[in-house]
């Protein structure tokens, strides 16, 4: 179903669902040669005193607050501290916010002014009734609107307006919140957002949204949904602007007709390979200082090693140390670190259960 009409959320920031507008506030080219990955200096070390169990769980999505960190998932503790579902590091321990979050996963989180936006498949936070998305102001939790009918597994703040993605359905698929819920497409499968030029990039699992004609990646800008050549071939779990180039990472072997392996990058007018790539699915990217950061299911980077995670410098992969010994689901940056989430016990080597840190020397 299409929605027709223009909805003005703020002074300045308008849809235009139908016409899908939203505005107001070479094939064979390779980013380079293939090259085995090296081994980046660095050192791991667990996001806490090492002294208990790191998260009682599994994390499943990473944010930074200025300074503080903040993690979502699945756990209801982390380094000893009772914490459901999502929790805060501020340098020197983690804390609970307010009465956490139960029913289910974080798996989205987003900070914009004072306030944090948690996203996933959750019934209730800090003891309200919720539906799948909540907000924090820094002391208590509150719904937004009747939140949404499914799953949220990705969170955009774009001039002005809050954008949630997740899986389709009856108040699902991409919406945007403006004091009150539209539906911008139920039928798109959501998973990741990034912002590159003033422009929103929006990636999941879907095809020919509004006039495109490119497959699980569109962009959003001037007019309406525009196509990044004929798009990708399979899902799109992660985006992240590296180098002036729009990095996507996800469970795909082609790219805009491009062959490649989970990850490619667009430079505006064509698909490329990192490399080799990597040999199964990107769940989450970052950037720190040159490197390009990605982390996911896979256990081989460009050619050999690089468990679960690795770094792209541009010209080939490296390995950070030993990597992990499970899933990384999500990387940020906090500071010159490398923050990744998921569902490991070492990092590196090191007792670091679920989230870890990884410091370039």
């Amino acid at each position: 179903m299409r929605y027709a009409g223009i909805f003005c959320f703020a002074a300045v920031c308008c849809f235009v669902i139908g016409g899908m507008f939203i505005g107001g506030c070479s094939d064979d080219d390779e980013i380079s040669n293939p090259v085995s990955p090296k081994p980046l200096a660095g050192v791991w070390a667990p996001v806490g005193t090492g002294a208990g169990l790191s998260v009682s769980g599994q994390a499943f999505a990473l944010t930074v607050d200025n300074t503080e960190l903040i993690l979502g998932g699945s756990f209801s503790s982390v380094d000893s501290v009772a914490a459901n579902g999502i929790a805060a590091w501020d340098g020197s321990s983690w804390a609970p916010l307010g009465g956490g979050i139960t029913g289910g996963p974080v798996r989205a989180l987003i900070t914009f002014g004072p306030y944090l936006v948690a996203g996933g498949a959750f019934d209730h936070a800090g003891g309200t009734s919720v539906n799948n998305i909540a907000i924090f102001d820094g002391s208590s939790w509150a719904p937004l609107g009747p939140g949404r009918g499914t799953v949220v597994l990705a969170l955009a703040f774009y001039i002005g307006v809050l954008l949630a993605g997740g899986d389709s359905g009856v108040d699902g698929g991409l919406a945007g919140f403006g004091g009150s819920w539209i539906t911008l497409d139920p039928n798109m499968d959501v998973s990741a957002f990034t912002i590159i030029d003033d422009t929103l990039i929006i990636g999941g699992s879907f095809d020919d949204v509004g006039d495109s004609s490119g497959d699980n990646i569109v962009a959003i800008g001037g007019l309406g949904f525009t196509s990044l050549g004929i798009g990708i071939q399979g899902s799109v779990f992660s985006l992240a602007v590296y180098n002036g180039k729009l990095i996507a990472g996800g469970y795909f072997s082609s790219a805009g007709g491009v062959s490649v392996n989970n990850i490619a990058a667009w430079d505006g007018s064509a698909w490329a390979r990192l490399g080799t790539g990597l040999n199964s699915g990107v769940y989450s990217l970052t950037v720190v200082g040159n490197l390009l950061i990605a982390g996911g299911q896979f256990t081989n980077a460009g050619g050999t090693g690089g468990k679960y995670i690795a770094g792209w410098d541009g010209t080939s992969w490296k390995t950070l140390g030993t990597g992990t010994d499970g899933m990384v689901w999500a990387v940020t940056t906090l500071g010159n670190q490398v923050i990744a989430g998921g569902d490991f016990t070492t990092a590196g080597g090191v007792n670091a259960h679920g989230i870890a840190s990884w410091t370039p020397q």
